[in-house]
């Protein structure tokens, strides 16, 4: 069946990779937007449980340029909807109230005429069955079934959270542009509420991402067995995630966040300051070091290259992830690999990937 990935813009090509890691399927990219055949419906559970770099999973059910060109013929909406089911079409990438709600009308009626009179769909806005998603991505409308119900980049695991941390999917993709796989050991630094740090964790242990209750109410996936928790991807042997962080209240929130997302065995969160880095971690033990950065860390630069170029082993990478506005001055310990901007909500951040000469 035909599925639809909705990411961040920009994003894509995290996306894109991690999609074909876990389905081992071909895909499509578009803006926003990876298109993925799958037959298996195991293959779309796992993607359900195991993607990180996005949020929406769709079961599509057209791709237009005009939505007057919606064709729902050949769907057997019996596979998608119970009797009497509530409903729910939300319009995502229009600008103006106005016209998401008269494009989600227009979509609405379009379901009700194409359905058989003997499912006797309804419409609840607040408390839906199922939700129908028609997202523009400024050249095609995509319009499908999620099959969780919800945006899956704010995680349950994230009860504890912190204003200057970040979500989930965000937290994958640097975990990912730094170069990180699995069997490498990561360092986490300044962990907010920990999410970066847990990311890393779920990638490497296969340690299920998202839950799957709402998958479960489509008929089509009834037969699945949704009791197994952790479906392959599994890590390699000897990597491991360490974090550290200087306030206790965030190293306190960042440790219940991981306990929750049960990656305690994979990942070691430590209350300590930058300076006593050397003293903890042998020289040369990562291969990976990320850092988000707040305004009051930023005076803390030459001491960051001091304490990474002691623990990173040479040709190991150093993320640096601060505010647009920062001048970052480069150690001649490393070499700048790559620097981008990131759209975060209303804000901006920016990226700095290092490599150890």
């Amino acid at each position: 069946m035909n599925c639809l990935v909705l990411i961040e813009k920009g994003r894509e090509k995290v996306c894109q990779e991690e999609v074909k890691e876990i389905v081992g399927k071909k895909v499509k990219k578009f803006d926003s937007v990876i298109e993925v055949e799958i037959k298996e419906k195991e293959k779309i559970l796992e993607l359900v449980l195991h993607g990180q770099s996005f949020r929406r999973l769709l079961i599509g059910l057209d791709k237009v340029k005009d939505l007057e060109d919606l064709d729902f013929s050949e769907i057997n909406w019996d596979d998608y909807f119970f009797p009497k089911a509530k409903i729910k079409v939300e319009v995502e990438g229009v600008k103006g109230n106005d016209e998401r709600l008269n494009i989600a009308k227009s979509v609405a009626g379009k379901v009700f005429s194409s359905v058989e009179e003997k499912l006797e769909l309804g419409i609840d806005l607040k408390k839906p069955d199922f939700l129908l998603v028609v997202f523009f991505n400024g050249e095609e409308y995509f319009l499908g079934i999620d099959v969780c119900g919800r945006d899956l980049s704010s995680r349950d695991y994230r009860v504890f959270t912190n204003s200057a941390s970040m979500k989930g999917d965000l937290a994958y993709y640097f975990l990912r542009e730094s170069g990180f796989v699995s069997g490498e050991n990561l360092l986490a630094g300044f962990l907010k509420d920990g999410t970066l740090a847990i990311e890393a964790a779920l990638f490497i242990s296969g340690r299920k991402v998202n839950e799957t209750k709402a998958m479960g109410k489509i008929p089509l996936f009834k037969k699945l067995d949704f009791s197994k928790k952790d479906l392959g991807k599994k890590g390699e042997e000897g990597g491991k995630i360490y974090g550290f962080e200087e306030s206790r209240m965030n190293w306190q929130a960042a440790k219940k966040n991981s306990q929750i997302a049960k990656v305690g065995d994979v990942l070691e969160l430590s209350k300590m300051s930058l300076d006593e880095s050397d003293v903890k971690f042998k020289e040369d033990f990562f291969d990976r070091v990320i850092l988000q950065i707040t305004k009051k860390d930023e005076e803390k630069l030459n001491e960051i290259y001091y304490q990474t170029g002691y623990v990173l082993k040479k040709k190991g990478t150093l993320m640096l992830i601060g505010r647009k506005g920062w001048e970052v001055t480069i150690s001649s310990k490393f070499k700048l690999i790559k620097e981008q901007e990131i759209v975060r909500g209303g804000g901006e951040l920016k990226f700095w990937l290092l490599e150890r000469k």
